[in-house]
Parts: C-alpha cells; sequence; structure tokens
C-alpha cells in the first residue's frame, strides 16, 4: 500500500492513529462499525441453535419462546416459504433473503440448486448483489449458496433448506458426509458447524424448509424442529 502514492486513505479515526500512511488520510466515524448490526436477539439465537444441534429440544423451546418478535418457521413446502419472504419484504428493494443449503446435502437439487462455488467464476456477488431480475440474485429464491457462501455474512431473512446429510434419528443428530467429505475427521461436527452456519445468518428471522422425501429421514426432522420451538409457516 505504501507504493500506491496516488490513494487517499479514509478509516476510523481509532485506526488512523499512528498509521504508516504517507498520503492524504481522511477519518470517517461512519466506517468505525464499533457496534453489532446484528439483531439484539442474536445471542438468544446462538443459544437457540447450540440447544438444538445438541439435541436438546425441551431446552431450544424453551429458548424459542423468549426470541420475541424474532421468527423461527418451520415448512415443507418450498414455494409457501418463498411466498413468505417475497410479501414480508414487499418494496423493500434493500432487504436481502435468499435460500442457504447445506454442501453435503444430496436431496435439494430438485429444490434449491446451489449457486457454483469452487473454481474459477464463484458467483457470490451476483448472488449477493446483482440484478433484481437475475435467476441467480438471492432474493429470487431460486438457488442457494452452502455455508461455505454464506459465513461472515448475514441476510435479512434467511430461508434454511435442512439436507439429507443431518437427520434425526432415536433422538440424537446423525449425520451422512457427502462423497467429497468421506474420510474427513469429526464428520458429525463438521455436520453440525455447517448447519450452525446456516441457522445463524437471518437478522430479522429464519424459515427452515425441510424437503418432504425422503419422507423416512426427514418427517423425523420437522417433527424435531418443532419439537424445539420452531412454529408452523401459515399462509396469510
Amino acid at each position: 500500500l505504501r507504493e500506491r502514492t496516488g490513494w487517499q486513505l479514509h478509516a476510523p479515526e481509532r485506526l488512523l492513529a499512528g498509521a504508516p500512511w504517507p498520503g492524504p488520510a481522511h477519518a470517517e466515524p461512519a466506517l468505525d462499525l464499533d457496534t453489532t448490526l446484528r439483531t439484539h436477539v442474536a445471542a438468544d439465537l446462538h443459544r437457540w441453535v447450540d440447544a438444538l444441534l445438541e439435541g436438546s429440544l425441551p431446552a431450544a423451546a424453551a429458548i424459542a419462546a423468549g426470541l420475541g418478535d424474532y421468527p423461527i418457521y418451520v415448512t415443507r413446502d418450498l414455494d409457501q416459504a418463498r411466498r413468505y419472504a417475497a410479501r414480508r419484504y414487499a418494496g423493500q428493494i434493500e432487504r436481502r433473503y435468499g435460500l442457504l443449503a447445506s454442501s453435503c446435502a444430496e436431496n435439494l437439487r430438485g429444490h434449491a440448486p446451489r449457486i457454483k462455488e469452487d473454481g474459477i467464476g464463484v458467483g457470490y456477488g451476483r448472488w449477493y448483489e446483482g440484478s433484481p431480475r437475475g435467476k441467480n440474485y438471492c432474493c429470487a429464491l431460486q438457488t442457494a449458496v452452502s455455508e461455505f457462501g454464506c459465513q461472515g455474512l448475514e441476510l435479512d431473512l434467511s430461508v434454511v433448506c435442512w439436507g439429507d446429510d443431518l437427520t434425526w434419528a432415536e433422538g440424537q443428530w446423525a449425520q451422512r458426509a457427502g462423497k467429497k467429505r468421506r474420510g474427513a475427521r469429526a464428520p458429525q461436527r463438521l455436520r453440525k458447524n455447517a448447519y450452525r452456519v446456516l441457522l445463524t445468518r437471518g437478522r430479522d428471522g429464519i424459515c427452515i424448509f425441510v424437503p418432504p422425501e425422503p419422507a423416512v429421514l426427514m418427517d423425523p426432522v420437522d417433527a424435531a424442529l418443532r419439537s424445539a420451538g420452531a412454529q408452523r409457516l401459515l399462509d396469510g
């Protein structure tokens, strides 16, 4: 950066103090992100996700009951989730909502195909800030990004598509590692951490889509989420 003599530096005042910058520098208070932009219930949301993924469903339900106006919905119909998101943010073009899906899920391809996330041409920029008419724009709710594409980022509303890589059986979560993850150390921890990321991206709420198939795997997931305090999404 020292070689960029034609550049001007804009930064919070506290970062400019003692900064080894030879060119013009401007203090910008608006750039000082000293307070969280997350919802005030973010801490409780993380507690809910922790309890859910630990399999402590009654504890999760108690936490969910105290989240106030932060909704956690579950639906078996992705179109219903799309209608809800579009209706909730109608006319608010600055809002961002989108589909999130685990990188190891294999039963979501017909519902929420993921954008290209490896190699050259990764489409994250177009997904988050692309043309509103584009198929791969997040608010079009046609394509999803995985935990790798949303980690550290946020949406106003996240529509989390639950996959067959983390299912509920005999009172606990069971993982199925994807083909790319077979042989990985601590595969269940990896799957839980993936869903921990997916479930904590929404500022205003979460809508969880549980596919109807395969019913033998996904019906228990739906029941577990309901037992953990997620509310059935209703039209209207």
